[in-house]
């Protein structure tokens, strides 16, 4: 669930000093604890709030909570990168090719989905242009056509209801046309990532959940990470969703979170996260090649955030000039205020939910105040 978003980000203090005051890792963790506990006081809703610092060549590894005992949250959009990485699997797999024509693969499905002035681009319409955004398809979850509600909209109005692939695929047809011919331009877009989720079933024979389950949580050892409303965790029992807060209204008992399935319908914990974002990051998920090929940011989502293929990084000096030298964090965020990033010069990664897509500017600037205070320790066995 990612929307557009607008960032103005107020910066002040120790943003303009950059690095003057070195730390050591007593220190940094101290400024870190402040930190969280002073954007914490800023936000209303904060039951669901934490984050998760790992950084071995610093020495932390440090949980930062609002609560004493952290539930599992919804990741929004920060679930793209398992749709992502599934892909990727089956291209590594020889199964699939990143150039690979999504209609020779689903056929009738992409009818009336990619069709500009009058003509239907449906067969040219690739693999990689879907991860990457690129394909020209609109976006169920957020656009919307005139006189007629998103369906970001209709899941907030009918909470009861329960949504299937082939329902949303048809609530595009009868209500968006694509943007732009294949490859001519960029729309961020969760439809896309549906089509890609039906690729998955497609080929691995198995519905979207299962396969993430077999191919990507039980080999990490994320054995508390589930789809709400499509399956449980492997630990199995009870799956309770902590709190979550979309435009105003508290979701996490919503049946119609279902809208979200490929394009980021997975609820995990902090600790389950951690171990996918040092998998995919630092080696054990994908090839080397693969990863070199997602990571080409060529396309601007918005202000200081760019997109490659299926994998975001950050740029804070688009926010402001005096954050240049800031880590270029890779990864990816959900309307929510969740990020799962990594800093690849440092070996640092962040997993963390403010639970609530009123936060996510809160989110960016909590962001940039912590990457400040990673650049400052010097002596981590301080």
């Amino acid at each position: 669930m990612v929307a557009r978003l607008s960032l103005i980000l107020v910066l002040v203090g120790s943003l303009a000093s950059g690095c003057a005051n070195p730390l050591n890792r007593k220190d940094a963790l101290d400024e870190i604890a402040s930190l969280w506990k002073d954007k914490l006081e800023d936000l209303d809703h904060r039951e669901n709030a934490q984050m998760y610092i790992l950084a071995p060549e610093l020495g932390l590894d440090q949980f930062y909570s609002s609560e004493s005992v952290r539930k599992p949250f919804h990741t929004a959009s920060v679930g793209k990168l398992f749709t992502m990485v599934a892909i990727v699997q089956l291209i590594e797999d020889g199964r699939l090719h990143w150039d690979s024509k999504v209609y020779s693969i689903l056929g009738d499905t992409m009818d009336g989905l990619f069709i500009v002035d009058g003509s239907d681009y449906s067969d040219a319409v690739t693999v990689e242009q879907l991860l990457a955004h690129t394909s020209g398809i609109a976006d169920y979850f957020s656009d919307a056509s005139e006189g007629n509600p998103s369906v970001a909209d209709l899941m907030l109005q009918f909470p009861e209801r329960s949504w299937t692939p082939d329902e949303l695929l048809q609530y595009h047809r009868n209500h968006l046309n694509a943007v732009f011919v294949p490859g001519n331009g960029f729309h961020y877009s969760d439809t896309g990532y549906l089509l890609l989720g039906l690729i998955v079933e497609k080929l691995s024979g198995m519905p979207f959940h299962r396969y993430l389950q077999e191919r990507i949580f039980r080999p990490l050892a994320m054995l508390d990470t589930y789809m709400p409303g499509r399956s449980q965790s492997i630990r199995g029992g009870q799956d309770t969703m902590g709190t979550t807060w979309f435009e105003g209204r508290e979701i996490s008992g919503y049946k119609s979170i279902t809208v979200d399935w490929a394009g980021g319908g997975i609820v995990s914990t902090l600790e389950d996260l951690m171990r996918f974002n040092r998998a995919l990051f630092t080696g054990g998920l994908l090839e080397e090649k693969s990863l070199d090929r997602i990571k080409n940011f060529q396309n601007k989502f918005e202000t200081g955030i760019y997109c490659g293929t299926g994998i975001m990084e950050y740029r804070f000096e688009d926010f402001f000039p005096l954050l240049s030298g800031y880590p270029r964090w890779q990864g990816h965020l959900g309307i929510l205020a969740t990020h799962l990033i990594f800093d690849p010069q440092r070996n640092i990664s962040i997993v963390m939910n403010l639970g609530s897509n009123d936060y996510l500017e809160d989110s960016f600037r909590l962001l940039i105040d912590v990457s400040e205070v990673l650049m400052r320790i010097r002596n981590p066995n301080g």
